[in-house]
Formats: structure tokens, sequence, C-alpha cells
């Protein structure tokens, strides 16, 4: 990692008190693993003080009220129990227009744990982890909003995403083609909130950069390094120190989501840690 040539500018996290204890326990992952200059995590408003008694190690904690202007355009929409979960991609997008043109900054899940050293460089360009999902209601809003189909076979969903900063200020521009429509308007009118996941800010970021920046970004044809049931796994982050050394070898990081509850069998734990 130290010998890496992309330095990461800002790496941002969001998250609220339901994960707090495993954001706790990876900020001692994160802060080892991942180097920057800066590391950000912002939660709600109503959550602040209580983020401030933890041990984030080297995060400083931001209130989620630094946006809320793009949170009350989304509660124009009366979207319910889904207004946190779309709040929070806007807050990422948000903090990658920090910093000068060429500083790269870095969206990082709160509930993701780096392994071991990890670099966003590959062969002098910057480099993208990739996943397994597709969820077509993503590229229907990304076709709408930057006239472009699914670049790529894989999915730019994989718990992180490094951005250059001019990027995304030329993705933002694109959008406000009117003195009276900010970018986050404009995706926001174009979500289908009758869809329980209208819109992906990792899907909408990745196929910009394919699109305009291809030749600055490597893009994994690995889906394999790196793995998303942490907690059936092995209960929880908390229990990571007795693993990672085994999942290290397999694997880059491992998330901890809350919706992870499913128990794997003592077999499928082997495989998965040990084959």
């Amino acid at each position: 990692m130290k010998d890496a040539k992309i330095v990461i500018n800002k790496l941002i996290c969001v998250c609220c008190k339901k994960d707090a204890s495993t954001f706790e326990a990876s900020t001692k992952y994160i802060c080892k693993y991942l180097e920057a200059r800066t590391y950000v995590v912002l939660v709600p408003s109503a959550d602040y003080e209580y983020f401030m008694s933890l041990n984030l190690r080297e995060f400083k904690v931001v209130s989620e009220d630094k946006y809320e202007h793009i949170a009350d355009a989304l509660r124009e929409k009366s979207i319910g129990s889904r207004f946190g979960w779309y709040f929070q991609q806007f807050i990422k997008m948000s903090e990658l227009d920090e910093g000068k043109d060429n500083d790269i900054n870095l969206i990082w899940d709160a509930d993701t744990t780096p392994l071991r050293a990890l670099s966003f460089e590959r062969k002098g360009k910057i480099f993208f982890y990739q996943g397994k999902e597709h969820h077509p209601p993503y590229f229907h809003l990304i076709k709408s909003l930057i006239n472009e189909e699914k670049l790529v076979k894989t999915s730019f969903i994989a718990q992180c995403l490094p951005y250059r900063v001019k990027w995304f200020r030329q993705f933002k521009s694109s959008l406000e083609t009117d003195m009276h429509t900010q970018w986050y308007q404009r995706i926001i009118s174009l979500i289908d909130f009758n869809e329980v996941s209208g819109f992906s800010e990792y899907e909408t970021l990745g196929t910009y950069a394919v699109k305009h920046f291809k030749d600055e970004i490597e893009i994994s044809n690995n889906t394999e390094n790196w793995y998303r049931y942490g907690n059936s796994l092995i209960g929880c982050c908390d229990n990571l120190q007795r693993y990672s050394d085994t999942l290290s070898r397999k694997y880059d990081f491992i998330s901890f989501e809350s919706w992870d509850t499913l128990k794997f069998s003592v077999l499928k734990k082997f495989i998965k840690l040990y084959l």
C-alpha cells in the first residue's frame, strides 16, 4: 500500500446507529489497511453525540445536516422507510465533490472491513472492484439520466468506489442543464419510487466513468475477491480477529450487512473459510 501511486484524498463512510457497532469494529481495519489523507463518517444528527462517544480511530464525525437541502428534496417524494437508503447515496456522492480536481476520494461502505492493505491502482489506473448484481431499474434510470446502457458484464456495486473529483464535477455539471435544476433534483425526478430500489450511486457513477474516462480506469475481472455475507459466516465483525488471517488469504474485504442474519452450516463455513 505504501508504494501505491494512487493516493486516496478522502475516505467517505455513511452510517447510522443500528450499524454503529459494526462500523466501530471496522474502523480498526479501515484505518490500518486503507491509506487516506482524511477519514470522514456522516451520521444522522440524532446520532451525532453517540458516534462522538465511540472509538472511531482517525474518523471525523460529521452530521448529515450538511445535506439537509437534499433531504428536503427527497422528503417531497414521500418515500417512507426507504428515505434513509436513498439519502445516504446522495450524501456519498456529494462528498466526492471536495478537494482538487485530480484528487481521488473513496466511497467505502461503513459495514465493510478490509482484510489486508488495499491499493486502488492497477497499471497506473484507478481500480474498480466488481460485484455480481444486476437490477434492471438501475439501468432504466441510467439510460434516462446519461443516455447509456449497461457497459460491463459485472456490477459496480462492490462496497467501495474510488472516484476522481473532476469526474464527479463533470457528471454533476452534465445534469444541471438549467439554472433552476440541481444535479440531485434531476436524479430524484427520474427515480421510480414504485420500485423498492430505484437508484444506485455505484452503478450510475461507475457507468459514467466507463463512458467518459475508460482509459483512466481498470475494472476488475474477478467478483470472488471479496465476500458479502460476513454475519452469517463468522457471526459479526467483532469475531474477525479470530478469522482474519484465514479470510485474507482468499478475500480483500468482507461485509457485515444488517440484513444478513442467516446461519451457515458448519460444513459451508469450513468450505468458505478454508477451501
